[in-house]
Formats: structure tokens, C-alpha cells, sequence
């Protein structure tokens, strides 16, 4: 497309489609149309999508891109827009494990032989991922005992590991200890 705003929404729709079709917990396959697309349309329509991707709060999509991004990129094109903290960079801050983790894997990748804007961000990344138990955790509080049982009984047949905490002090306590709460 010729409108740069449709080619965003485009690719970044299209990428999101075919990872929810693939599964979150594995990577697009590079035979798969979707990536086959993304890489035919080049490293600036993935940027943007990217960005698009952020800012409307797609982290489904913006994984599959930073992804691509990692594999299709160059360090000095991607990451050393001057003083602006680029799309990529601020994948390194986003809430969503998936997606920061695709950021890091990313930006490793490129190899960056420079500081570029947003670098500072890489290592509270790798922090928060060497923390991380790598199980999935969820923490209940509440002063209803009978409530919490329920339902901690409830997320533990999910597969979830449940902490509680009795009052709010012990959820503070808690919630500083894990980064894997979800």
C-alpha cells in the first residue's frame, strides 16, 4: 500500500493473525506467509508496524515484528536514530514478557557496537529475566480467607502458581520479590 498508516495496520494485523493461529508460546515459522510478507516489504514497513504495534497496544503483533526485526535488521538502522529512543529499544519496557523478551533476543542479535538511545533499558531487562522463576505465578491478597481458598483453588487447577498474602504489607513484599505475577 501506498499510505504508510494502512501498510502499519496491515502487516501488523496480518502478523498478530497468524501468531494467534500458530500459538504464543512459539515463534513464527519463516516459511509462514505472514513473515514471508513482512520480510518482502522490508525492514522500514516492519519498523513501522512495529510502532503502530506500541502504540495501540498490540504486543501479539509487535512480538512477530521485533522478531522479523531481529533477523532482517542492521544494529545502526534500527537502534541509532540520534537522541529518540527507537521502537525497538522500547520493546526492552514493555509489560508484556513475551514481547520484552523479543526485544532483548533482538537487540543481541543486531549486536550493537555502539550506545544507542534506550540502551540503558537492556539491563533491567536481563535483570528482571534472570529473577524470573520462569513459572507462571499469580498473587491473591484479600482479608476473606474463606474467598482467597476459593480462589486460589481455582487458578492452581489452572496450572498457576498461587502466592497469597494477608494484608497489604505481605502483597507489597511479595509482588517486589517475583516478576512473574500475572
Amino acid at each position: 500500500p501506498d499510505n504508510a498508516g494502512v501498510e502499519n495496520l496491515y502487516l501488523a494485523a496480518l502478523l498478530e493473525s497468524a501468531a494467534y493461529k500458530n500459538g504464543l508460546s512459539k515463534s513464527l515459522d519463516d516459511n509462514n506467509p505472514a513473515v514471508t510478507e513482512a520480510k518482502r516489504l522490508g525492514v522500514k514497513a516492519v519498523e513501522g508496524a512495529l510502532d503502530y504495534s506500541l502504540v495501540n497496544s498490540h504486543p501479539v503483533a509487535a512480538t512477530a515484528l521485533v522478531r522479523i526485526l531481529g533477523q532482517i535488521g542492521k544494529a545502526d538502522e534500527l537502534l541509532n536514530g540520534g537522541s529518540k529512543v527507537s521502537p525497538l529499544a522500547l520493546t526492552l519496557r514493555s509489560n508484556d514478557r513475551r514481547l520484552r523478551m523479543a526485544g532483548a533476543k533482538a537487540i543481541l542479535a543486531l549486536n550493537p557496537q555502539k550506545l544507542y538511545a534506550g540502551s540503558s533499558y537492556m539491563l533491567p531487562s536481563l535483570g528482571y529475566f534472570a529473577a524470573s522463576s520462569g513459572m507462571r505465578r499469580i498473587l491473591v491478597a484479600g482479608g476473606n480467607l474463606e474467598d482467597m481458598r476459593s480462589r486460589v483453588s481455582a487458578m492452581t487447577v489452572a496450572g498457576l502458581r498461587v502466592d497469597t498474602a494477608i494484608d497489604g504489607r505481605e502483597f507489597l513484599q511479595l509482588a517486589a520479590l517475583y516478576p512473574d505475577y500475572e
